[in-house]
């Protein structure tokens, strides 16, 4: 017997979650579980490339490298979420990044080793700004991680053959960016495993920030003149102007799932997979 679209995504969001234990945390007094289960998610990734001394004045350290490309480039990404089922109630994000090498210095061109890293479905990252549109996900994300979350209207449309993603202000009015690709472009790669790591500072300490994602339908579309970028006002729209330079291609799916792990604390202060890292088993280890 063959099961439907609809019948495949559910079982396949069932094997997901089996298995994984949760706790419960406090976020604005009240009790969620974590690891936190985003059950019914899509995201939209645009890629860039930006000169590589306007992209460092955005890093915390030099620990964090950037993905280096020819010609002083690297690469930075602008990153959208729409949550539709979450354990903490849905909502939606944008992130401004950075791409991070994931092995340290060396003398290989990094891309090879970010090529090798995206084959294992892994990608590392520095956040520099992360807008949401809920209380209670701006509350977990500086209490737990330490992001550089704020408040805004983000919403997403389908309109005249396009797929956008705006920030709006509290008037409902066009505060900061938007972005918007071609409605069903790009090669389908069929359903994809993807693990998000990113590195956030809390209270001196690096963390480094989990989130294993499962999709059911991912796409990459390498033709970069169908991503249109505007940006307004603000300190994100300022940061974006400068790193979100010179598009390379954009990345979607349409329907996936996600566990995002409780922080660890890095053992030391390093990023990438050949940092020593410890799982905060005690959450007063990260908010000590």
């Amino acid at each position: 017997m063959t099961l439907s679209a609809g019948s495949q995504s559910q079982a396949a969001t069932q094997d997901f979650f089996t298995g994984v234990t949760q706790e419960q945390v406090l976020i604005s007094g009240r009790a969620f579980p974590a690891p936190v289960f985003y059950r019914d998610l899509s995201f939209d990734a645009y890629v860039y490339e930006c000169d590589t001394a306007t992209v460092q004045k955005f890093l915390p350290s030099p620990s964090y490298l950037p993905i280096r490309l020819p010609f002083r480039k690297c690469l930075t990404a602008l990153i959208c979420f729409e949550y539709r089922a979450t354990d903490v109630e849905p909502y939606n994000e944008v992130a401004l990044c950075v791409p991070l090498a994931g092995f340290g210095e060396h003398l290989l061109p990094d891309w090879l080793f970010s090529f090798l890293d995206l084959s294992l479905g892994t990608l590392h990252a520095h956040i520099i700004h992360l807008p949401v549109n809920t209380d209670l996900a701006l509350r977990g994300g500086l209490d737990f991680f330490g992001y550089p979350k704020f408040l805004a209207g983000i919403h997403f449309e389908d309109k005249q053959k396009k797929h956008s993603c705006e920030l709006r202000d509290a008037d409902d009015n066009f505060l900061t960016l938007r972005i918007s690709r071609e409605r069903g472009r790009g090669i389908a790669l069929g359903p994809q495993a993807m693990t998000f790591c990113t590195y956030p500072v809390r209270r001196g300490k690096t963390l480094r920030a989990t989130f294993n994602l499962q999709f059911d339908d991912m796409h990459v579309d390498a033709l970069p003149r169908h991503i249109r970028l505007e940006t307004g006002a603000g300190e994100m729209a300022e940061a974006a102007g400068l790193l979100l330079t010179t598009p390379l291609m954009s990345v979607y799916a349409r329907k996936g799932r996600g566990i995002l792990q409780l922080p660890a604390v890095s053992q030391p202060s390093a990023i990438g997979p050949t940092a020593g890292w410890e799982a905060s088993s005690r959450l007063e280890e990260i908010h000590e």
